[in-house]
């Protein structure tokens, strides 16, 4: 009985963090791939189901979801709830049976069940994990993850077991291919496995290769599923790989070192959490260089602590490995998303836990002194932590909640704008819904003109300064003055078209964005604001202005 009370005490931690999120709507990706996937809603033929998709068991599970219970979201939660807390079990595991390795020393300083426990207990109730496990179509993060750590301590359970080893490495090759149906994450899964064995558990590289070799092989061919996925037609096709039209490779891997900073940022310090980042690329050279600097200086000590400390040093490995696919140069639509941090939390979290217990065996004599202060600090941080994800759960409760809180803190999310401009006129709320389209139609603007000897751009240039300041009756006589020298000057037609706009003056705006169109009739940002313009003189007319109100439309 007692070797069953810390798991159950994860399970309790998980339940606790996540009892008040079983009642949030299907939000952002969930709305397209669960809520109106008419695929999902039959089993059979299973080839069908899963066609067409780069996470067929996720979508399989998503099925399984809306067999039992169609679409209400309380099913979906709880399966979401229970692959996070078997993860949190399955990395207790890991952590526990990798700390009685034969090459690793741990075991006689510290107690296993006692660092596997407080590591596996704040990464279950971190808030950095809330938007794998309550923002419901993450599940394709979590249960890769589940898959990704059942197959690290399957191997594990395999390399420390004289008679069972065959079914245990068996059951690895097994989880790492339903991993890889799951995320494409999941591809650095063998590379992590071969190191984790070498670090851990084998003397050189000849016995692997004469003891092993047919496991690791068994991991490899989990690949061929990865490529099936990867050659085929699927979702991801239009927001990653070399093609987008967002980036180039070059751009995304120089903003990578300032998400990768601002990922290990919110696993120590988790405020200002936010569903959609609208995270800018790094388009010159100069805008990325500090960070680029201190990931480079990890990077560097990880190699550096393989060879000399390799057991700290895999924590590192485990941390950039995991991450690699997502911040490196393979270029995705977005450039960041808390979720992409489910699993490299853990490394951070472990390192974490190990140097607050070396400092605190040197600054503290006593035995039984210093387990009381390790226990103290373990359950004010787990409170504080699941305190946060509770708080941040609340977001979730509503569409219209978690767009107000994505615009709050990220205010220049354009996408974010846009997206609640659509959840309030929904809901009726015509007034708000007209700010967050003029808060588009501000988003949406050229920027400077480079050629500051040419009359007509030194007076752009001025307004665009104006009207970033919120002086709007200035920047306006400069957009009209710039053009006054330069009626082709296209940029100052268009923000002033976007500075009446915010003005209320539509009619006017819509003239503006006409005489442009004329010179550019291609122009897709010209385009958007005209869609802008239209929808917002449709809620404005909408909308019975009040005795002190200026008239909507002029």
């Amino acid at each position: 009985m007692k070797k069953f009370l810390l798991p159950f005490l994860l399970c309790c931690a998980a339940l606790a963090a996540y009892y008040n999120s079983f009642n949030g709507p299907f939000i952002f990706d969930g709305l397209v791939s669960i809520k109106n996937d008419t695929l999902i809603r039959h089993l059979w033929p299973l080839g069908r189901l899963i066609h067409g998709t780069s996470r067929p068991l996720v979508r399989l599970s998503f099925a399984l979801n809306y067999f039992f219970n169609r679409l209400d979201v309380f099913g979906y939660h709880l399966v979401n709830l229970f692959i996070h807390a078997f993860s949190s079990l399955a990395l207790f595991g890991l952590i526990r049976r990798t700390m009685r390795a034969p090459k690793l020393s741990l075991a006689k300083r510290y107690s296993p069940d006692a660092i596997a426990f407080a590591t596996a207990l704040l990464w279950v109730v971190h808030p950095l994990e809330t938007e794998s496990v309550t923002y419901i179509f993450q599940r394709s993060e979590s249960l890769m993850g589940l898959f990704y750590l059942l197959t690290m301590y399957a191997a594990a359970r395999g390399l420390g077991s004289a008679t069972r080893a065959r079914g245990w490495f068996t059951a690895s090759c097994l989880f790492c291919a339903a991993g890889m149906a799951s995320k494409t994450v999941m591809v650095t899964a063998p590379l992590l496995a071969l190191a984790y064995d070498r670090i851990f558990w084998a003397r050189s590289w000849r016995e692997i290769s004469k003891k092993r070799l047919w496991f690791y092989l068994g991991l490899a061919a989990s690949w061929s599923i990865f490529a099936f996925i990867a050659m085929s037609p699927n979702e991801s096709r239009y927001t990653a790989g070399f093609g987008i039209k967002y980036a180039t490779p070059l751009e995304y891997v120089r903003t990578q070192p300032g998400v990768i900073l601002h990922y290990l940022k919110l696993a120590f310090w988790p405020y200002g959490l936010a569903l959609d980042n609208g995270w800018p690329f790094a388009l010159k050279l100069s805008s990325g260089i500090m960070p680029f600097v201190s990931i480079l200086a990890l990077l560097c000590a990880t190699f550096w602590a393989l060879k000399r400390y390799p057991a700290p040093g895999f924590l590192g490995l485990w941390f950039f490995l995991i991450l690699a696919p997502t911040s490196s140069f393979f270029p995705l639509a977005d450039p960041v998303f808390e979720h992409r941090m489910y699993l490299p939390l853990a490394a951070v979290i472990l390192g974490a836990v190990l140097l607050c217990g070396d400092v605190t065996k040197k600054l503290v004599t006593g035995a039984r002194l210093r387990i009381l202060i390790l226990s103290g600090l373990l359950a004010v941080s787990s409170t504080f932590l699941c305190a946060r994800t509770i708080r941040r759960n609340s977001v979730y409760r509503s569409r219209a909640a978690i767009w107000k809180d994505v615009v709050a803190k990220r205010p220049d999310n354009l996408r974010g704008h846009d997206i609640l401009a659509d959840i309030l006129t929904a809901r009726g709320e015509l007034r708000n819904a007209l700010e967050q389209h003029q808060e588009v139609l501000r988003l949406r603007t050229f920027g400077p003109v480079a050629d500051d000897k040419n009359p007509a751009a030194v007076q752009y240039n001025l307004a665009l300064e104006s009207d970033k300041e919120g002086d709007l009756d200035t920047a306006i006589v400069r957009y009209r003055q710039a053009l006054a020298l330069d009626p082709g000057l296209l940029e100052a037609r268009n923000n002033l078209a976007v500075a009446l706009a915010r003005k209320n003056k539509f009619q006017k705006a819509l003239t503006q964005l006409f005489q442009a169109l004329l010179e550019d009739s291609d122009n897709e940002q010209l385009k958007a604001n005209m869609q802008e313009v239209l929808e917002c003189i449709s809620l404005a007319s909408r909308i019975s202005p009040g005795p002190s109100d200026t008239p909507a439309v002029l």
